[in-house]
């Protein structure tokens, strides 16, 4: 079964969205991680890290730009 252009669109957009939020939550946990074991290792210590600012979750405007890039290479024209 053949998916007709809006169905293309609405599973890149998806496919956008996905790709976007699972790199945030991976960037987000790595920072997480590296605040925990330095916070450990500077325990006792007067010297504590600073929790890291977290990025921005992505916008509309993220994903449809991501989503655009993705859909000009299925369809060039």
């Amino acid at each position: 079964m053949s998916l007709n252009p809006y169905e293309v669109r609405l599973q890149v957009l998806g496919m956008a969205k996905d790709l976007l939020t699972d790199q945030y939550h991976t960037n987000r946990d790595l920072l997480v991680q590296k605040y925990e074991f330095a916070r450990q290792a500077a325990e006792g210590s007067s010297n504590q890290p600073v929790f890291p600012e977290i990025p921005d979750f992505p916008t509309e405007e993220k994903i449809l730009e991501k989503a655009n890039k993705l859909y000009k290479f299925v369809d060039p024209k």
